[in-house]
């Protein structure tokens, strides 16, 4: 027996018919109750794929002592700046110029604070640590 075929399809319009009778709603009814469960399942199935695309922290354990140092420190600089300024770096407000502005300040920052070192006499016991 073929699943399109004529009893098969008989047999399907007498299941229909015994749901619509058991159940009390039309065949529109029932239409409309498929096409939002579908909704919802494809709703849900598309949300299920953002949030495994959504990127995960990674776990320090897999990384060097360094690395997850670094981590860390972005974590705090990540919660220091909410806290401060009561904004994340995903905000949309700033324009690219404006960006660019604040990354300029930033290494002018860092090259200030390269120059003093520089100019900082090196301790008779720098450069002589073990390193890992």
């Amino acid at each position: 027996m073929r699943f399109f075929g004529k009893d098969n399809l008989s047999f399907l319009a007498d299941q229909a018919k015994e749901v619509w009778h058991t159940r009390g709603k039309s065949p529109n009814a029932l239409l409309d109750e498929i096409y939002a469960i579908t909704a919802e399942r494809d709703r849900l199935k598309k949300r299920i794929v953002e949030l495994e695309l959504r990127p995960t922290a990674p776990s320090t354990e897999l990384v060097s002592d360094t690395t997850g140092k670094l981590i860390d420190m972005l974590r705090q600089r990540d919660t220091k700046g909410r806290v401060k300024y009561g904004v994340t770096l995903d905000r949309g407000d700033l324009s690219s110029q404006e960006w660019l502005q604040h990354l300029t300040e930033e290494l002018l920052d860092a090259a200030g604070y390269a120059q003093a070192l520089l100019r900082k006499p090196p301790s008779p016991t720098e450069g002589k640590e073990e390193t890992k």
